[in-house]
C-alpha cells in the first residue's frame, strides 16, 4: 500500500514538470490542427507488454523549459496545440510512464526553442519537479542528477536520470527519467520512472522513436 501511494505521487510529478511561471511561457494561439498534431504524437496503451495499465490524462497544459534558476525565453514563440498522454503503468513500482506534447508555429521557431531551452541547466528543472513532492508530505532525498545518453532520435533528443530516496511510511529509491524529443514543429517529453532499480535504457529509447516517428521525424508513422 505504501508503495501505490507513492507511486500516486510520482505520476503527479511527471505533471509538474511542466509547470513554470506563465510570463515565460510560449504565447498559447491552438489551433484544431495543432491539437491534432499534439495528439498523434502520443504514446497508446499498444505500444506496451502486456499488464501495463493506463489512467485518464491530467490536465492539457504544453511544455514550459522553465523554473527556478533557469528562465530561457520562450514568449517570442507560439504554440498551436497540446496533448498529454494517459499515465501508463506496469505495477505499483513502476515503470510509470507519462507523455506530454507541444506543437509549434513551424519548424524554425521550434528549432530556435530547442537551442534555448536545451542545456545543462535544464536538469535543475527535472529535479526541482521531483522535490515538489515535498508540498505533499513526501520526504525527497535527491542522490544524483545526470544525462543519459539516448543516441540519435528524431530532430534531437535529451534525456535526464535524477535518482532519489523517497520517503513517506515508507523508503523507496527512485528512478526519475525525463527524455525531451524534438520532431518537425513539435517537441514531445516522456517521463519514465520506476522505483528500486532503473528501466533498461533499450525499453526507453524504444519509446522515444516510437514518439519521434509520431511526430514525423525517424522514420515510418507507427
Amino acid at each position: 500500500m505504501a508503495a501505490m501511494k507513492l507511486a500516486l505521487v510520482l505520476t503527479i510529478a511527471a505533471v509538474c514538470t511542466a509547470a513554470a511561471a506563465a510570463a515565460t511561457s510560449p504565447k498559447v494561439e491552438h489551433t484544431a490542427a495543432g491539437t491534432k498534431a499534439a495528439q498523434a504524437s502520443l504514446l497508446r496503451i499498444g505500444d506496451f507488454g502486456s499488464g501495463w495499465t493506463s489512467s485518464s490524462a491530467t490536465g492539457s497544459a504544453g511544455l514550459n523549459f522553465a523554473c527556478p534558476g533557469f528562465t530561457p525565453k520562450q514568449n517570442d514563440v507560439v504554440e498551436i496545440g497540446t496533448a498529454t498522454s494517459p499515465t501508463f503503468k506496469a505495477s505499483t513500482i513502476g515503470p510509470i510512464v507519462a507523455q506530454r506534447t507541444s506543437v509549434y508555429a513551424n519548424i524554425a521557431s521550434t528549432a530556435k526553442l530547442w537551442r534555448r531551452a536545451v542545456k545543462p541547466k535544464l536538469i535543475d528543472c527535472v529535479a526541482q519537479s521531483l522535490e515538489a513532492l515535498r508540498g505533499r508530505g513526501v520526504s525527497v532525498a535527491i542522490t544524483s542528477q545526470d544525462r543519459i545518453s539516448l543516441g540519435s532520435i528524431g530532430d534531437g533528443v535529451v534525456g535526464y536520470r535524477v535518482v532519489a530516496t523517497l520517503s513517506g511510511r515508507s523508503r523507496l529509491k527512485t528512478f526519475y527519467d525525463v527524455i525531451v524529443v524534438r520532431g518537425g514543429s513539435s517537441i514531445t517529453q516522456l517521463t519514465i520512472s520506476q522505483f528500486q532499480k532503473a528501466v533498461p535504457l533499450k525499453s526507453e529509447i524504444a519509446l522515444a522513436k516510437t514518439a519521434a516517428r509520431r511526430m514525423g521525424a525517424g522514420g515510418p508513422v507507427a
